[in-house]
């Protein structure tokens, strides 16, 4: 037998980690020279974890679990065994080895898909928890008798683009709507301003509208306490600007 030979039906039980010290390393040396030996290690090590999942997941294609098994059956017996001594007693062993190893891979992927099922469940809980926080603060907002309803609306432009501001100056929140809005230039996005009885317009978060037009932004935050004279729309760069920049898309104030 060749030493290319050798190494190649030690493919399975080095996948399986059964190979003492010294093989691994000759095993590991044999590797960085031969393409195929790595090729068969790839397919053997995508087999046992298919097979592992299969106990708890999907079941994996068949010509795997064939492909497994018959790499199981080509497995080299132990050389110079009497062909006819004690035959069944000395293969218990490399049975027992197989098995152990075997069974560490199912209890290492099935413990690594029960950390990874976990982890989403409290992923999805979190965010589902912000979610309805986010709901009921936006609800609060809606049925809040001292937030100040801004309609919003662009003079000259055909079908009209229009928008709605609902903002509560206690909270610090606000709501807004449009619709009509043709899509903002390439690299820019629409910016929405808060322009205070006094001081500089604030920015209140940027928007991109969907294909057809509208837009909404919810909960955002900008400084409790501040009174709005007017609402405006700009176009800016993707990611926001400290000051508008002119024209004004839209433009509404409060009792109008």
């Amino acid at each position: 037998m060749s030493s290319h030979d050798q190494f190649a039906e030690d493919v399975l039980l080095y996948a399986l980690g059964s190979l003492d010290e010294g093989a691994r390393q000759s095993f590991d040396a044999h590797l960085h020279t031969c393409a195929e030996c790595r090729r068969e290690l790839q397919a053997a090590q995508e087999d046992l974890g298919l097979l592992a999942l299969s106990t708890a997941g999907a079941k994996p294609p068949a010509r795997s679990r064939e492909r497994f098994l018959k790499a199981i059956a080509n497995e080299p017996r132990a050389a110079g065994r009497p062909a006819n001594v004690g035959k069944g007693w000395m293969w218990i062993p490399w049975f027992a080895t197989l098995a152990f190893a075997l069974l560490s891979s199912l209890l290492y992927f099935t413990n690594l898909r029960i950390k990874n099922d976990l982890a989403s469940i409290r992923a999805n809980s979190q965010s589902q928890t912000v979610e309805l926080q986010q709901a009921h603060e936006m609800l609060d907002l809606l049925q809040s008798h001292e937030a100040v309803r801004v309609n919003l609306a662009a003079p000259n432009e055909k079908p009209r683009p229009q928008g709605k501001t609902i903002y509560s100056p206690e909270k610090g929140q606000l709501i807004f709507m449009a619709s009509n809005l043709p899509p903002a230039p390439a690299n820019k996005a629409y910016e929405l301003w808060l322009v205070p009885k006094q001081g500089a317009p604030v920015p209140a978060g940027t928007f991109q509208t969907d294909a057809a037009g509208n837009a909404t932004m919810m909960q955002v935050s900008v400084p409790s306490g501040m009174q709005a004279k007017a609402f405006a729309v700009t176009i800016e760069k993707a990611e926001g600007s400290n000051t508008p920049t002119m024209p004004m898309v839209m433009l509404g104030a409060p009792g109008n």
